[in-house]
């Protein structure tokens, strides 16, 4: 199990995930967690269909694996999971080194359900994720997002090499569509970022200048976004930077008062 030193557990969490694991005979238990903000929680379930707890099997977890790059789908994060580690050991899955920060919670899981045979979805939140809103993920670094894309290169070609490439890459494409805005909205063009407009622009042209984000911005199927979102990639397409500032600072006092 992993968990980042700002987060915590319910205090039921390793023995009902435990139990679980044993229970079903499954590589993996996912659960839910309890988005904890300054002024509000929110209970973030991985599938809001009202199904319950249950078993994904064999092409269910082929299944998981194309929702890792699903903005909406939840599970994309190594947390929020009890993993057999002889499993692990045995698929050598990990974090990898080069990738230290960015999406490597998507490197990770890609492998996970690449391996996987049988997994158990545990329908209750037992992980609590603290938003820290100057945590690295906020970070308007440029070495940071251009990690970000390095995980998702590194995806598309492990994708390519298990033959799942006419699948899956058209959502390796549509994923980076949220990774654009996020990297224009929290971070280039945040107010938090105390470089120059001059500066920012040149700082995140530089990013989109990498060839499977401009692959993206072109060419990425709209499935699942919403029309916000749609808006700033419009505005990044026609390069109206000042339109995109503006809605950085929204987006930051919409942060600040959940």
């Amino acid at each position: 199990m992993f968990l980042d030193g700002d987060d915590y557990l319910e205090t039921t969490c390793c023995e009902k995930s435990y139990k679980a694991l044993v229970e079903s005979s499954a590589d993996v238990v996912m659960f839910d967690q309890i988005t904890d903000y300054p002024n509000s929680k929110r209970i973030v379930h991985s599938f809001n269909d009202e199904k319950g707890s249950r078993i994904f099997e064999n092409d269910g977890c082929r299944e998981l694996q194309a929702r890792v790059l699903d903005f909406n789908g939840k599970i994309a994060m190594a947390f929020m999971k009890l993993i057999r580690l002889d499993f692990i050991k045995k698929h050598n899955i990990r974090h990898i080194d080069e990738l230290s920060q960015g999406a490597e919670g998507f490197v990770f899981n890609i492998q996970l359900f690449e391996y996987a045979r049988k997994v158990y979805y545990l329908n209750e939140p037992l992980l609590h994720y603290v938003y820290n809103g100057q945590s690295i993920s906020h970070s308007s670094s440029v070495r940071n997002n251009i990690l970000i894309v390095r995980c998702m290169e590194w995806i598309d070609q492990f994708i390519t090499d298990c033959g799942h490439r006419t699948q899956l890459h058209p959502l390796v494409l549509n994923r980076l569509l949220y990774v654009i805005c996020t990297t224009a909205i929290t971070g280039c063009f945040s107010p938090s970022n105390e470089q120059s407009h001059k500066e920012r622009i040149a700082s995140f042209e530089n990013f989109m200048r990498e060839p499977i984000v401009r692959e993206s911005l072109f060419y990425a199927p709209r499935n699942g976004v919403n029309k916000q979102r749609r808006i700033i990639l419009m505005l990044i397409k026609f390069r109206l930077y000042h339109a995109v500032e503006i809605l950085g600072w929204l987006r930051k006092k919409q942060l600040e008062n959940r």
